[in-house]
């Protein structure tokens, strides 16, 4: 009898603690897709950020540079466009992470040859790691001399979006200020 009871102590034990192991895995890292993932948005706060940086110069500034301060303004509407227009002829374009690489495959209509710079040409032939929970995404260049990191705000079967904080110095009269850029991509 002592035998059966040590058994099953042994035997409640042991099924207690395989009910313990059912702690929650860490994500599965689904930045490689076989199919890629195609921009759907990019949003930032960058035409609010030089909107505030312009207002807050001072009228000295101001004069002393020739320019209106709309004209200070629209000196940047080229950078801002770059950095979140999405062309049409973008959305159908697909990124690719594989094998430690991210490359990015425009597919479908090209974009004419007068247009802006690809809003996906950052991520384009870049090195890519992340942390073990895909939290963070860090990019960087082939030689590996400049690196770029991201939060994965997102990742999921269907979405993946990532924001980065950024800095814009060496301005002629605005001081150097910071602004965010979320890209929110889709499965393919």
């Amino acid at each position: 009898m002592k035998n059966f009871f040590l058994t099953g102590l042994i035997l409640l034990v042991l099924l207690a603690a395989c009910g313990e192991d059912d702690a929650p895995l860490l994500p599965i890292n689904q930045l490689s897709r076989f199919d890629g993932w195609q921009i759907v948005s990019v949003e930032s706060d960058f035409a609010a950020r030089v909107d505030e940086a312009v207002m807050a110069l001072p009228d000295s500034t101001v004069d002393s540079s020739g320019l209106t301060r709309e004209e200070i303004r629209g000196n940047y509407d080229d950078r801002i466009a770059a950095v979140t227009a999405i062309e049409d002829c973008e959305r159908d374009d697909v990124l690719f992470f594989d094998g430690g690489l991210v490359v990015l495959v425009k597919d479908g209509a090209d974009c004419p040859e007068n247009s802006p710079p690809h809003v996906l040409d950052v991520f384009d032939l870049k090195r890519y790691s992340s942390d073990l929970s895909v939290t963070r995404l860090t990019l960087s260049d082939q030689a590996n001399t400049e690196s770029t990191e991201y939060e994965v705000v997102e990742v999921s079967e269907e979405l993946l979006v990532l924001r980065q904080d950024r800095t814009v110095e060496n301005n002629l009269i605005l001081p150097p200020f910071s602004y965010t850029v979320t890209y929110t991509f889709r499965a393919r």
